[in-house]
């Protein structure tokens, strides 16, 4: 149980990981501060970061040309000497699956179509997400996340000054509900280097740190290549190996049948509650 534990951890918080790392253009990206970074130099707001990082990953229009894309590459888990296959896909405004195979455990897999978030895994079998879960995939499964951040969260500042794994960063605090975390951007490229939170799973919320590195061209286009996890004492690592755009089929997101069985029963039962609260409003109506 405490293995394949991991593995759904690892799941639940591989689209954050990626959405962290996003798709940039094969350019040098515009400091925001001076390369000698001083205390006293005025922190900057949390639109100049955003706009600064939009600037490193190609700009808006680069973005916004993007109608899909899909992520494949390996997932390990170093400490228990594991490794396998996964692909992420992602297409416009906001649908997302994605697919982990790791030897001895079997296919786990998770997914939005822009209303039902589900998972299926060997153990669980198909389950529905809902509560904090559904949000926080909800949010990562928007295409345009960097682009819609401030509209996204109830709340984006920027709080100060840290080294994040050595480097330095503009560290910025984002809130969502009861849903917060902390952004770490590097001063001299602009570039998102990870970020620590809680994430919620299917077994409650626990302490995460992402750490994204390796930054490779894909047909003009730079990626972290490396994303690493850190929870519950145990680590993740993804690595991409290859990008492909807008060439994602819609039918990769179509639910799975049994994940269609639970949703429209769910829709069922929420008709049904509908229906005898609208005839129970009659009958007082008509009292």
């Amino acid at each position: 149980m405490t293995r394949f534990k991991t593995i759904l951890l690892a799941s639940t918080t591989i689209a954050a990981a990626f959405s962290l790392s996003a798709v940039s253009h094969a350019h040098a990206p515009t400091n925001l501060v001076p390369n000698t970074i001083q205390e006293e130099t005025p922190l900057p707001t949390a639109k100049e970061v955003i706009d600064a990082f939009i600037k490193a990953v190609g700009g808006e229009k680069a973005i916004k040309a993007q109608k899909s894309r899909m992520l494949s590459g390996t997932m390990s888990i170093p400490a228990m000497a594991m490794e396998g296959p996964m692909v992420i896909y992602q297409a416009r405004p906001n649908l997302m699956m994605l697919e982990i195979n790791l030897p001895g455990m079997g296919k786990s897999m998770q997914g939005f179509n822009g209303k039902v978030g589900w998972s299926v895994d060997p153990m669980r079998g198909p389950s529905l997400m809902t509560g904090d879960m559904l949000s926080e995939f909800k949010r990562d499964a928007d295409f345009d996340s960097e682009l819609n951040l401030f509209k996204i969260f109830d709340e984006v500042k920027v709080v100060g000054r840290e080294d994040f794994n050595g480097t330095p960063c503009i560290k910025m605090f984002l809130k969502k509900g009861d849903m917060e975390q902390h952004r770490f951007f590097d001063e001299k490229t602009n570039l998102l280097l990870g970020s620590k939170a809680k994430v919620p799973t299917q077994m409650g919320k626990v302490d995460a740190v992402t750490t994204t590195s390796d930054y490779k061209d894909f047909d003009g286009l730079k990626i972290a290549t490396k994303t690493s996890i850190e929870l519950m004492g145990m680590k993740q690592v993804m690595t991409v190996d290859k990008v492909v755009i807008d060439k994602v089929e819609p039918g990769v997101f179509k639910l799975p049948p049994a994940i269609k069985a639970l949703a429209d029963a769910e829709e069922k039962k929420a008709e049904d509650k509908k229906d005898e609260a609208d005839k129970s409003t009659d009958t007082s109506s008509g009292s």
